[in-house]
């Protein structure tokens, strides 16, 4: 069997060449930077295949730390990259994001006020169309008490896929497809996961949305 960590961290030093977000000491989890070869060694050391990168958020929207170790550990690492929606590039990047080695998908961070804000404001706005229509997964952190609003853009763009991570108190998943062999996905699901999944077809998502509020 193979085991996967579902999200390591790998950064650099804070330098003038290379700097971090002007509020990035306040969040790093350790002063020295942590490399590819660490995490490597910790990963032999316990039985760990391979291993998604997420690169953290205190080093701001880069990602060339972690392609460069997906590269050098081709079947080690993949990467789900972090995007700076107001780049101007980024809409005639994402066509061919998943070409860079190890991409896997795109990495929106949102769990501090700082971060959270552009979202709220609707600056991301554009992007899930993008990113549905070019099959890109994205890999979502954002406080619970947000999760509503990432509800309602799944339920606008049922074929984005979603990753929720850092989360213990979802209480409803809602399921919006026409998929025959997701009817079953509830009852299996619930041997395995503690949130109510509920499925709904494709002409229901006004409905999905609102179980996903108020659970009726």
């Amino acid at each position: 069997m193979e085991i996967v960590d579902s999200q390591v961290h790998i950064w650099g030093p804070d330098t003038p060449e290379r700097p971090w977000r002007a509020s990035g000491h306040a969040h790093v989890q350790r002063a020295t930077p942590v490399t590819a070869e660490e995490v490597v060694g910790w990963m032999d050391e316990g039985g760990i295949d391979a291993a998604i990168i997420v690169p953290p958020s205190w080093e701001g929207d880069r990602n060339d730390l972690a392609i460069a170790a997906a590269r050098r550990y081709p079947g080690r690492f993949a990467v789900m990259g972090r995007v700076n929606p107001e780049a101007p590039d980024l809409r005639a990047q994402l066509p061919a994001w998943r070409a860079q080695p190890g991409m896997l998908g795109v990495r929106l961070a949102l769990h501090t006020a700082e971060l959270r804000q552009p979202f709220i404001e609707g600056r991301y706005d554009w992007m899930w169309d993008e990113l549905e229509r070019n099959a890109i997964p994205v890999m979502v952190l954002i406080h619970h008490a947000f999760m509503p609003m990432i509800d309602a853009i799944a339920v606008k763009h049922p074929h984005l896929r979603f990753v929720i991570d850092h989360h213990r108190d979802i209480e409803r998943i809602a399921v919006v497809t026409d998929s025959g062999l997701l009817k079953v996905l509830p009852r299996v699901a619930a041997y395995f996961v503690k949130p109510t999944i509920r499925r709904f077809a494709p002409d229901q998502k006004a409905r999905a949305l609102a179980w996903l509020e108020t659970g009726r």
